[in-house]
């Protein structure tokens, strides 16, 4: 009701941190595995997934996945162990185009990618 009052008086910008935090965490409840969204417009979604089994061990052959998927891998968070992942503990962030020699991914590795969302639950199904 505050923000239709506030609009009658010709305010436009209003903050609504709660009604937008609903937001985002209904998205990420409808996005089944997301650690994390961040949504950039209502299409175009940035989202922390855990790294898929497959790709555990591997040298990541990213223009090859994200060809694929129509995705952008933009980065990859690296935790210093399973348990901190995902409880505030920091992170290093690598970038696709800046990854040391060798690089493999671990299970306790995080993609953030960059996508539509329906772009993003498919490269989730591995589809």
């Amino acid at each position: 009701i505050h923000i239709t009052v506030m609009n009658s008086l010709g305010i436009e910008t209003t903050i609504n941190p709660e009604f937008e935090s609903a937001l985002i965490y209904a998205e990420k409840l409808s996005m089944d595995g997301v650690k994390d969204i961040y949504p950039l417009s209502r299409e175009i979604k940035i989202a922390e997934i855990p790294v898929f089994p497959f790709l555990e061990g591997q040298l990541p052959d990213f223009k090859k996945l994200t060809e694929k998927n129509n995705v952008e891998i933009i980065a990859i968070k690296r935790y210093t162990s399973q348990s901190q992942a995902g409880n505030g503990e920091s992170a290093k962030v690598l970038f696709p185009g800046k990854l040391p020699e060798k690089f493999i991914l671990q299970s306790s590795d995080t993609l953030v990618v960059m996508g539509n969302k329906d772009d993003v639950t498919d490269f989730m199904k591995g589809r």
